[in-house]
């Protein structure tokens, strides 16, 4: 047991005690801006017949996974693709 009365290694925290805190503010690159970039998921994923598409929200499975990575230009240039991807996906 470990001085905080827990299993010795079964936690871990993100820091160990005594490392310091920086206070420095995280540096955003050219292309962010103040406001966060949404994403346009609206909760409804249903991939397409090639299962490459989310028809919910009209991004590719890669722009889904990497959309927390992206800067906010490369996040505006998958937003301006998709309404031309939601109107060649509309229904019959």
């Amino acid at each position: 047991m470990s001085p905080k009365g827990r299993p010795e290694g079964e936690y871990r925290s993100a820091q160990r005690e005594g490392d310091p805190v920086s206070a420095e503010p995280k540096r955003r690159s050219a292309g962010d801006t103040a406001d966060p970039i949404e994403s346009p998921c609206i909760s409804v994923c249903v991939l397409d017949a090639n299962g490459v598409l989310c028809l919910g929200c009209f991004r590719t499975l890669d722009e889904i996974a990497a959309w927390s990575l992206l800067d906010a230009d490369a996040k505006r240039g998958v937003l301006a693709a998709l309404p031309e991807r939601r109107s060649a996906h509309r229904p019959p």
